[in-house]
């Protein structure tokens, strides 16, 4: 039987790396981490897997999800679960369509739109990110399980890979939809992979810190002061464990804990999606900015947005009036009625479904004109 170059073992190749990046792990133990992965998932996938479907799903497509679900070796917090959502009985198949989520945060975050992009005929998947969404140590005073969130670049391009793989293997459209940290790695897969896919929508990047505080103080305050942006920036809006416990119960999962070296990761992505975005790609992006979004640099979106602009590629974006979050749309980072949400989500599927970009959107960051 005619064998592949894509092997089980390659693609669970993330695992390996944050094991040995994050904690010293011997290959010896990373070979022991594959072998408590199902004997079937480490086998290599074959042409007529390739080939063949279940449903609209490759069944290569299955294969590499199911890696990527067997990489988070810890019990998960409810709303942790990497989802699914298919189109219904007599929707026609439209696409793929990959949502991702933010930093510290969970799949949860796609209980609205992951479904209603299903309605309109999406295949719909929302991987859970390495590190994420494992149960806390301890409960109270609370200590989070953050062993295998990436301390470095490295950490989120090896989860970008495997999702780049997952995508190719389907046919139809090809979309993302990404929110925070999900939103950079949307971006950054279209400049990884400049011909695969078909529309991004980024909802608020979190591509450079800038506080409110230091904004027109200086041009860029972080490296004129020589300070790494996490001290100035990544906590300006980041809730503590106990500001978290002391809203109204709507079950958040994620973490609240976390070391200083896994912003300053996030960040050091956020600076490659921002070299990267000078590489023309066929995507066409759809950018969603949260006004005096403390803690994150709306000039830094704008530098992405005309770098894509420089290089060929469409792109399009619109802030939010104030008073919308940076985590615009889950319920449970924010729990307060959320009246934008359902225009925004309608907005986007008209995006990806119709190619009409959210209404107020130009070349340039300009007020989302939508109504509620």
């Amino acid at each position: 039987m005619k064998k592949l170059t894509i092997a089980a073992a390659a693609l669970f190749s993330a695992s390996a790396l944050y094991a040995a990046e994050l904690n010293g792990i011997s290959a010896a133990d990373i070979r022991a981490l594959d072998l408590a992965v199902p004997a079937a998932v480490l086998q290599p996938v074959t042409l007529e897997e390739v080939q063949g479907k279940t449903g609209n799903v490759p069944q290569a497509a299955e294969r590499i999800w199911e890696m990527m679900r067997w990489e988070h070796p810890s019990a998960l917090q409810p709303g942790c679960e990497p989802a699914r959502y298919s189109p219904p009985a007599g929707v026609k198949y439209r696409g793929l369509a990959i949502l991702l989520h933010g930093f510290s945060a969970c799949p949860q975050q796609y209980e609205q739109l992951g479904p209603q992009l299903a309605q309109a005929g999406f295949e719909v998947f929302v991987p859970l990110f390495p590190g994420h969404g494992a149960m806390p140590l301890q409960l109270s005073p609370r200590i989070d399980n953050v062993d295998f969130v990436p301390r470095s670049p490295a950490g989120w391009g090896a989860e970008l890979a495997q999702i780049n793989q997952l995508a190719a293997l389907f046919k139809g459209q090809k979309v993302l939809v990404g929110l925070s940290q999900g939103a950079n790695m949307a971006l950054r897969a279209t400049q990884t992979a400049p011909d695969l896919y078909d529309k991004v929508v980024a909802i608020s990047p979190k591509l450079r810190n800038e506080t409110s505080l230091f904004s027109g103080l200086f041009s860029n305050p972080v490296h004129i002061l020589n300070i790494d942006e996490y001290i100035l920036g990544m906590r300006s809006g980041w809730k503590s464990c106990e500001e978290v416990d002391s809203l109204p119960p709507v079950n958040r999962a994620g973490f609240c804990n976390m070391e200083n070296r896994h912003a300053i990761a996030m960040l050091d992505f956020g600076k490659i999606v921002i070299d990267g975005a000078a590489v023309k790609t066929r995507a066409i992006v759809q950018m969603v900015l949260s006004h005096d979004d403390d803690g994150t640099c709306n000039r830094a979106d704008e530098e992405v947005l005309n770098s894509m602009h420089g290089a060929g590629s469409t792109a399009k974006a619109c802030i939010m009036p104030e008073g919308v979050p940076h985590a615009m749309f889950p319920l449970q980072d924010s729990p307060y009625e959320k009246p934008w949400v359902p225009p925004l989500f309608r907005a986007v599927e008209n995006f990806l479904t119709r190619g009409a970009f959210v209404p107020g959107s130009a070349d340039t960051v300009t007020d989302c004109a939508l109504s509620w």
